[in-house]
């Protein structure tokens, strides 16, 4: 239960993270800062691969099978 929470709140965080990229039109990711007016591509791949992670980490969390270790 305590991943499926974990998952569930990363997933999140990083939806939030993709929205607030978009209302201020910039977005750093893996240290590179993306700005929307300057560099439109890089942008918005970025956020689209930082809202399909945080997406699928909420499926997951959601949808999983965790096995008991």
């Amino acid at each position: 239960m305590t991943a499926r929470l974990v998952l569930a709140a990363m997933g999140i965080l990083l939806l939030g993270y993709a929205v607030r990229g978009v209302t201020r039109g910039e977005i750093t990711v893996k240290g590179v800062t993306a700005r929307r007016d300057a560099e439109p591509a890089k942008f918005w791949f970025s956020v689209a691969v930082v809202g399909a992670f945080g997406a699928m980490l909420v499926a997951f969390s959601l949808f999983g099978r965790l096995e008991a270790g």
